[in-house]
């Protein structure tokens, strides 16, 4: 099996496009959530720090979350 066939002999199906086109900006997302939960280790005051991070935290786990889900949900 080539890059260009899949499974039926076809060019790259339609689910892994669909997939790969629907988790791209969700693993943007994500990255930039990292990237503010890891700035948020920098002098704040605690309220707000504390804040940030359970924002951070929970956009970016439902990032990771919704991509586990478009790729190993049952087909």
């Amino acid at each position: 099996m080539t890059v260009e066939q899949g499974s039926s002999g076809k060019t790259l199906p339609m689910k892994f496009m669909r997939r790969l086109v629907l988790s791209l900006p969700l693993m943007a997302i994500a990255g930039f959530c990292l990237f503010g939960f890891v700035a948020t280790f920098e002098p704040m005051p605690r309220v707000e720090q504390w804040i940030w991070r359970g924002v951070y935290l929970g956009i970016g786990s439902a990032a990771m979350i919704t991509i586990g889900w478009i790729w190993l949900k049952p087909r």
